[in-house]
């Protein structure tokens, strides 16, 4: 499910914090949010390719070095993490609809 997290908040812990993933998480704009995230207390999760050089992931957070479009591996991660909440920012499609497509019919 894609949520809109506030990531202001004040430092949480224990059942406060959220497990977020990031898709992409080292550009321009999601690098800021993946560092307040994890400087908030937030268990964060980042899926992208590694290409990145520029920024790397905050110290804290969990890297999955993976594809979105590579739809098996997304398939079988999201399955297995039902409490993520997601952060998306770039995809045309929703991260709901690319799940919803991936899943045989």
């Amino acid at each position: 499910m894609v949520t809109c997290v506030d990531l202001s908040v004040a430092t949480l812990s224990g059942d406060t914090a959220l497990r977020v993933l990031f898709i992409g998480g080292t550009g321009v704009i999601s690098a800021p949010a993946a560092q307040r995230a994890v400087a908030v207390g937030h268990r964060l999760t980042i899926l992208n390719r590694g290409s990145e050089t520029l920024r790397s992931a905050p110290e804290g957070a969990e890297v999955l070095r993976a594809d979105i479009r590579d739809t098996a591996s997304v398939l079988s991660w999201y399955d297995s993490n039902p409490d993520q909440q997601i952060v998306d920012e770039g995809l045309n499609a929703t991260f709901d609809q690319l799940i919803a497509a991936a899943r045989p019919q």
